[in-house]
């Protein structure tokens, strides 16, 4: 006995095409996904680098008997860590420079909470904010999350979210 003749082996049109649009859907919402989540990741991580720059330069005033500033420039989003020999908080020819760091694609300091509206802040030998300059700078992603690491009047350095 013969099998019916007019099985078909394979897919119809339709039913490719609707695969077709779930697939592209499906991968529509993974990517949005993933560009959140990695706009997230650089935010932290910049962040957690401030964290340790603050910490560096705390350890590096203490070991070293000097001041040592981080200087803040809100329209170039970056910052630069020095030894501030004549302490005057700006970086001058005779001074080290320690660290300058630029923050990624799609991050920006959006604000500059210093004492008495300063850019700059540090450590002086001792281990505690120099010139009482305490306070905090918020990094912002594209997505428009901030995140806030801040200054206290004891030297210790966190990040709020």
């Amino acid at each position: 006995m013969r099998e019916n003749e007019n099985t078909y082996r394979g897919f119809t049109l339709l039913e490719v095409l609707v695969t077709i649009a779930i697939v592209a859907l499906l991968s529509g919402i993974v990517s949005n996904s993933m560009s959140s989540l990695a706009s997230k990741y650089r935010l932290n991580s910049a962040g957690r680098e401030l964290l340790s720059d603050f910490q560096n330069a705390k350890s590096r005033a203490v070991q070293n008997k000097k001041r040592v500033v981080l200087d803040f420039n809100q329209n170039k989003n970056e910052y630069k860590m020095f030894v501030d020999r004549d302490r005057d908080y700006s970086l001058d020819g005779d001074e080290k420079k320690l660290k300058q760091c630029e923050l990624g694609k799609g991050l920006e300091i959006s604000k500059i909470g210093i004492s008495f509206n300063n850019t700059e802040t540090g450590f002086n030998s001792m281990g505690t904010p120099a010139s009482c300059r305490i306070g905090h700078v918020k990094l912002k992603d594209s997505a428009g999350r901030e995140l806030k690491v801040v200054l206290s009047m004891s030297g210790r350095v966190r990040i709020e979210k």
